[in-house]
């Protein structure tokens, strides 16, 4: 072997290592993906920098690539709450805020919904000295679980001092601060990954074991759906469901997010992917005796699963009962 090949040999062992070193830790990370958050910022207080600054955009983009490469789930707070149809404007109150998020978060999209909610504040202010300005720069919040619709806890940021020119008004701090995000991102990421991580380990067992353990190839990480089940009854919406946990493979968890007459609405969490639902919901609803070509109204979009049992049908003698068993047939 030449001294070339020793050299190109040895390098890419180093290169291996340090990719090894710099690998994200996936046990370390384990359930993250179960948590989605969303950050938005908040800036009631006259005091600090309004929600529309350049300083806000930058650090919750940077702090949401943070816990995205630690293994988080998280929405875009602006979109989702675009795409919900809310306006945002500067120095909305606090509790403006949470109720948007909440309102948004109720939606039966399984896009716009999020478990934590983030709410960041930007102070900067700067200080006379006589060789020159200096910038005090903070961050706070709290975090909201939007899912039991309660405050888990508050952050604070340690303060970050920046060097600005003599006459620095609160436009310059504003300018100063927004160059020098990246430390400042770096405090709230590590904060905020800290006190989510309270979040997975209240549900870390139940959503890292599937109930149904299957090695298929249809399996993969798990997603978040939303299941609307329209014109059924109590027992036939429980059986459903009943079904969907016990027997369907990939099953996490679940969650009735919303009842309104004979219509309910669940978040169903599977690492199944989405056409191994829809072929499965069509055995079942036809194990239960139900025609889904005629009988059922089936619409699967989005990650949205919408099952509308039309007027005044009675399942088909021919089915086999309302009360279907066995795993087998989910394949």
């Amino acid at each position: 072997m030449t001294l070339k090949s020793i050299s190109k040999v040895i390098f890419g062992i180093l290169a291996l290592s340090l990719l090894a070193a710099c690998a994200p830790k996936n046990q370390e990370f384990s359930g993250r993906n179960t948590v989605p958050v969303m950050i938005l910022a908040e800036d009631e207080s006259g005091n600090s920098l309004p929600r529309s600054s350049l300083v806000h955009k930058q650090i919750i983009a940077k702090v949401q690539r943070q816990l995205l490469r630690q293994g988080f789930t998280v929405k875009d707070g602006d979109f989702v709450l675009s795409d919900a149809g809310i306006t945002q404007f500067d120095r909305m109150t606090k509790s403006e805020i949470i109720e948007a998020a909440k309102l948004a978060n109720g939606s039966a999209s399984a896009s716009r919904r999020a478990r934590a909610l983030v709410l960041v504040r930007v102070f900067s202010h700067s200080q006379n000295a006589s060789f020159s300005n200096i910038v005090h720069t903070h961050l706070e919040g709290e975090i909201y679980d939007l899912k039991n619709n309660s405050y888990m806890t508050g952050f604070d940021t340690p303060v970050k001092k920046f060097g600005a020119p003599t006459d620095c008004d609160m436009s310059c701090a504003i300018t100063v601060t927004s160059r020098e995000t990246a430390p400042l991102a770096d405090d709230l990421g590590s904060v905020l990954s800290r006190k989510l991580a309270a979040l997975v380990d209240g549900r870390q067992i139940a959503n890292d074991q599937p109930r149904n353990t299957t090695s298929s190839s249809h399996l993969a990480k798990k997603d978040t759906y939303v299941f609307n089940l329209v014109g059924f009854n109590t027992e036939e919406a429980l059986e459903i469901m009943r079904v969907m946990s016990k027997e369907f493979p990939g099953y996490q968890s679940h969650d009735l997010i919303a009842r309104n007459n004979q219509q309910w609405t669940y978040e169903y969490h599977s690492k199944a992917n989405f056409g191994k639902l829809e072929k499965w919901v069509s055995i079942l609803l036809i194990d239960m005796g139900y025609d889904p070509d005629r009988e059922v109204d089936i619409k699967f979009a989005n990650n949205n699963f919408t099952l509308n049992l039309k007027e005044a049908q009675i399942p088909s003698p021919s089915g086999s009962g309302t009360k279907p068993t066995g795993s087998a047939r989910f394949q």
